[in-house]
């Protein structure tokens, strides 16, 4: 074993990169030993010991190092690939052991659509163990689902070739049970020749988190319909107080008026009226007087009514109760139902200009958030200035505009202020959740994330901003005229 060990010793401390190949031979006795090196690379990693009677050599000395180096080929390149097929073999055991537990249903299908994978997750979803899924095509298992959109998704994966944005599709775990909801993204496969070979889909049932989703939206709009109520209060009161007043001098007017003709129907019954008798009664009725200021009551009155209807009405509009399907909306009327009840927010920093496109075509949406992400967008504006005004001595009322710009496949709202825009070092954080720069009590941090979950996921539609920092911030609202869902 020690003369071996000299040997392997030997061979691989002479050994340098891009020589020629050494084998050491020593005869023993009868015996020959061949000691060759296997090598990876010009890197020795192993040596092959060979003993034979020197009298079977059938190996002629001049072949004898081209043989052994042949055989030193062959073995290296057979012990390398075994290496590299038990280390792939490693990595696929881990892989499928990381799919066959990951928290998302992980089902993958051949081309020809039957399954080659089916982890623990899909068989809680389907009701189906592997050995039941395996090698069956998919659509063949009686799964309850919406395949007409994942058919469609996978499609458009495959003529792509890249993992689909996350959609969401309706499936039935069994008869019995109400419908559910899968969040699912595809991803196409192909062999290094770019032959298709297949997909994967990872799908979460999302039944629950959309359902809490609801539940803390619907708190959040009837909480910005509290925090509006003291405002629009106060909007209400205001024409209610000078309608109250009228009404009271209408009520006095119409005492006195009512004074002045009994005494002159009684002195006509006596007969007693005369010129001068007429005009003291209409004197002290100040008939003058409220021949001006009746019909002026009369209009402040019906001008505090109208005011007080526009407002009930356009809470009305913006309390619209949320339904599961898009209805065909006019956009420039939820925003100036919106600007009515949101007054008392703006008014006292702000002037807020108009500047809505009467051709807009009506749009797909849900009008009820819609009304909640224009209004969070109006507060955020007379917030901005507010700061400003606050801050400035100079500076006394910011202005607010809102556009809306007819597109060709989608409407445009833009609402820009004269605020102090929004700092380079926050801008990515925006719109995340519970992020705010408002004082402790006077923010949550939730107002921008909720919208944008509401024009992205809800509309399918784009919220983004463009800001300068000094001089203001404009957030731009896309939303696609048709129901891009259905």
């Amino acid at each position: 074993m020690f003369e071996f060990q000299k040997e392997i010793f030997t061979i691989k401390h002479s050994f340098k990169e891009n020589d020629t190949f050494k084998y050491y031979k020593k005869k023993i006795d009868e015996r020959t030993r061949f000691t060759i090196p296997l090598n990876n690379n010009n890197s020795i990693f192993s040596f092959l010991k060979i003993e034979v009677e020197t009298q079977n050599i059938m190996v002629h000395l001049s072949e004898e190092e081209s043989y052994y180096q042949n055989m030193s080929q062959t073995l290296s390149d057979i012990f390398i690939l075994a290496k590299e097929r038990e280390h792939f073999e490693q990595v696929y055991q881990q892989n499928l052991r990381l799919i066959n537990e990951m928290s998302s249903a992980a089902i993958g299908i051949n081309k020809h659509d039957c399954i080659t994978h089916w982890n623990h997750q899909a068989e809680k979803y389907f009701g189906y163990s592997s050995q039941q899924a395996l090698g069956k095509r998919l659509f063949d298992l009686g799964i309850q689902c919406d395949w007409p959109t994942l058919i469609s998704k996978l499609y458009d994966s495959l003529n792509l070739n890249t993992t689909t944005d996350r959609f969401d599709v309706i499936y039935k775990r069994s008869d019995a049970e109400k419908d559910r909801i899968l969040s699912v993204a595809i991803t196409p496969f192909s062999e290094a020749n770019g032959m298709f070979m297949g997909y994967l889909l990872l799908m979460d049932d999302i039944t629950e988190k959309k359902y809490l989703e609801k539940k803390h939206q619907q708190s959040m709009y009837l909480e910005s319909i509290g925090q509006l109520s003291a405002g629009i209060a106060h909007e209400i009161n205001t024409p209610m107080q000078y309608i109250s007043d009228n009404l009271n001098f209408l009520r006095d007017s119409f005492t006195d008026t009512a004074k002045a003709l009994n005494k002159i129907q009684k002195n006509l019954i006596n007969k007693t009226l005369d010129e001068e008798m007429l005009s003291a009664i209409f004197e002290a009725a100040d008939f003058d007087y409220l021949s001006e200021e009746l019909p002026l009551a009369f209009n402040q009155t019906t001008e505090g009514v109208n005011r007080v209807c526009n407002i009930v009405k356009a809470m009305k509009e913006y309390s619209h109760p949320n339904s599961e399907h898009k209805v065909a909306t006019n956009i420039n009327h939820c925003i100036e139902s919106t600007i009515i009840i949101s007054k008392h927010t703006w008014k006292y920093h702000s002037e807020l200009d108009l500047d809505l496109d009467p051709e807009l075509p009506l749009v797909m949406c849900h009008p009820g958030p819609f009304n909640e992400v224009i209004l969070n967008l109006i507060v955020n504006a007379a917030d901005a200035i507010k700061e400003v005004v606050e801050n400035n001595s100079d500076f006394d009322k910011g202005k607010i505009l809102i556009q809306t710009l007819r597109k060709e496949s989608y409407a445009e709202i833009r609402i820009s202020d004269t605020g102090g825009g929004i700092p380079v070092e926050i801008q990515e954080k925006i719109f995340d959740p519970f992020f705010t720069t408002k004082d402790v009590g006077k923010g949550t941090g939730q107002g921008l994330a909720l919208s944008y979950r509401i024009i992205k996921e809800r509309h399918n539609g784009e919220l983004f901003f463009e800001t300068v920092s000094g001089e203001g911030t404009t957030f731009i609202l896309q939303l696609p005229y048709a129901d891009t869902e259905s």
